[in-house]
Protein backbone atom coordinates (compact mmCIF):
# COMPACT_ATOMS: atom_id res chain seq x y z
CA UNK A 1 0.00 0.00 0.00
CA UNK A 2 2.83 2.30 0.74
CA UNK A 3 4.10 2.03 -2.91
CA UNK A 4 1.13 3.10 -3.89
CA UNK A 5 0.50 5.81 -2.13
CA UNK A 6 4.87 7.19 -3.05
CA UNK A 7 3.27 6.37 -6.80
CA UNK A 8 0.18 8.35 -6.76
CA UNK A 9 2.36 11.44 -4.83
CA UNK A 10 5.15 11.17 -7.46
CA UNK A 11 2.87 11.11 -10.42
CA UNK A 12 0.97 14.39 -8.62
CA UNK A 13 4.58 16.23 -8.23
CA UNK A 14 5.22 15.40 -11.92
CA UNK A 15 1.90 16.83 -13.31
CA UNK A 16 3.25 20.30 -11.37
CA UNK A 17 7.08 19.91 -12.15
CA UNK A 18 7.06 17.84 -15.41
CA UNK A 19 8.08 21.35 -17.18
CA UNK A 20 11.23 21.88 -15.57
CA UNK A 21 12.30 18.09 -16.30
CA UNK A 22 14.55 16.88 -19.42
CA UNK A 23 12.87 15.00 -22.38
CA UNK A 24 14.24 12.17 -21.47
CA UNK A 25 13.37 12.31 -17.62
CA UNK A 26 9.59 13.01 -18.93
CA UNK A 27 8.93 10.15 -21.25
CA UNK A 28 10.73 7.64 -19.10
CA UNK A 29 8.74 8.80 -16.24
CA UNK A 30 5.72 8.32 -18.85
CA UNK A 31 6.47 5.24 -19.67
CA UNK A 32 6.92 3.81 -16.56
CA UNK A 33 4.37 5.02 -14.28
CA UNK A 34 1.68 6.12 -16.78
CA UNK A 35 1.98 3.25 -19.53
CA UNK A 36 3.25 0.95 -16.52
CA UNK A 37 5.77 -0.25 -18.66
CA UNK A 38 8.83 -2.58 -16.70
CA UNK A 39 12.21 -1.07 -16.79
CA UNK A 40 13.15 -3.40 -19.21
CA UNK A 41 10.11 -2.26 -21.44
CA UNK A 42 11.31 1.13 -21.03
CA UNK A 43 14.69 0.54 -21.51
CA UNK A 44 13.91 -1.04 -24.98
CA UNK A 45 11.66 2.16 -26.11
CA UNK A 46 14.52 4.47 -24.52
CA UNK A 47 17.36 2.82 -26.46
CA UNK A 48 19.23 2.14 -23.28
CA UNK A 49 20.09 0.01 -20.34
CA UNK A 50 17.23 -1.39 -18.07
CA UNK A 51 20.47 -0.37 -14.71
CA UNK A 52 20.26 3.63 -17.10
CA UNK A 53 16.09 3.86 -16.76
CA UNK A 54 16.23 2.67 -13.21
CA UNK A 55 18.74 5.66 -12.10
CA UNK A 56 17.30 7.78 -14.18
CA UNK A 57 13.40 7.12 -12.54
CA UNK A 58 15.13 7.56 -8.95
CA UNK A 59 17.29 10.59 -9.98
CA UNK A 60 13.85 11.67 -11.39
CA UNK A 61 11.69 10.95 -8.51
CA UNK A 62 14.48 12.58 -6.10
CA UNK A 63 14.33 15.59 -8.21
CA UNK A 64 10.55 16.20 -8.25
CA UNK A 65 10.87 15.93 -4.71
CA UNK A 66 13.66 18.88 -4.51
CA UNK A 67 11.47 21.10 -6.21
CA UNK A 68 8.13 20.50 -3.75
CA UNK A 69 10.38 21.20 -1.07
CA UNK A 70 11.78 24.25 -2.70
CA UNK A 71 8.61 25.60 -4.33
CA UNK A 72 5.70 24.34 -2.18
CA UNK A 73 3.04 23.57 -5.51
CA UNK A 74 1.62 20.67 -4.49
CA UNK A 75 0.91 21.56 -0.45
CA UNK A 76 -0.08 25.30 -1.65
CA UNK A 77 -2.60 23.94 -4.22
CA UNK A 78 -3.82 20.99 -1.31
CA UNK A 79 -4.36 23.58 1.01
CA UNK A 80 -5.89 25.82 -1.48
CA UNK A 81 -8.54 23.07 -2.62
CA UNK A 82 -9.21 22.47 0.92
CA UNK A 83 -10.26 26.13 1.73
CA UNK A 84 -12.22 26.43 -1.64
CA UNK A 85 -14.10 23.20 -0.07
CA UNK A 86 -14.57 24.26 3.32
CA UNK A 87 -16.04 28.13 1.50
CA UNK A 88 -18.53 25.84 -0.82
CA UNK A 89 -19.75 24.09 2.44
CA UNK A 90 -20.31 27.57 4.43
CA UNK A 91 -22.04 28.86 1.30
CA UNK A 92 -24.08 25.79 1.59
CA UNK A 93 -25.07 26.74 5.22
CA UNK A 94 -25.70 30.08 4.36
CA UNK A 95 -28.04 29.68 1.40
CA UNK A 96 -29.49 27.52 4.36
CA UNK A 97 -29.64 29.76 7.12
CA UNK A 98 -30.96 31.99 4.69
CA UNK A 99 -33.41 30.11 3.52
CA UNK A 100 -35.11 29.55 6.90
CA UNK A 101 -34.52 32.89 8.03
CA UNK A 102 -36.74 34.36 5.16
CA UNK A 103 -39.33 31.94 6.17
CA UNK A 104 -38.97 33.19 9.93
CA UNK A 105 -38.75 36.42 9.08
CA UNK A 106 -35.28 37.13 10.18
CA UNK A 107 -32.25 36.93 7.96
CA UNK A 108 -28.86 37.01 9.95
CA UNK A 109 -26.37 35.67 7.62
CA UNK A 110 -23.45 37.87 9.19
CA UNK A 111 -21.75 35.17 10.76
CA UNK A 112 -21.35 33.06 7.38
CA UNK A 113 -20.00 35.99 5.59
CA UNK A 114 -17.23 36.53 7.95
CA UNK A 115 -16.33 32.81 8.13
CA UNK A 116 -16.09 33.08 4.31
CA UNK A 117 -14.10 36.31 4.45
CA UNK A 118 -11.60 34.53 6.17
CA UNK A 119 -11.33 31.79 4.00
CA UNK A 120 -11.12 34.17 1.19
CA UNK A 121 -8.10 35.50 2.66
CA UNK A 122 -6.28 32.08 3.54
CA UNK A 123 -7.12 31.82 -0.16
CA UNK A 124 -5.58 35.16 -1.52
CA UNK A 125 -2.58 34.43 1.30
CA UNK A 126 -1.78 30.64 -0.65
CA UNK A 127 -2.14 32.95 -4.19
CA UNK A 128 0.43 35.53 -3.53
CA UNK A 129 2.79 33.03 -1.86
CA UNK A 130 2.50 31.24 -4.92
CA UNK A 131 2.98 34.02 -7.17
CA UNK A 132 6.25 35.44 -5.46
CA UNK A 133 7.72 31.99 -4.58
CA UNK A 134 9.79 31.50 -1.33
CA UNK A 135 12.45 34.17 -1.62
CA UNK A 136 13.07 33.51 2.45
CA UNK A 137 14.35 29.93 1.77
Amino acid sequence: MADIEKNMALCALYDKYAPLLSEKKRRAFELYYWDDYSLSEVAYHTKTTRQAVRDLINHTSDELCRFEDVLHLSERSEKMSEALDMCADELKRMKNTADSSAKEGNCDISSHISVLSDLIESIRALSDDRTRGDRAE
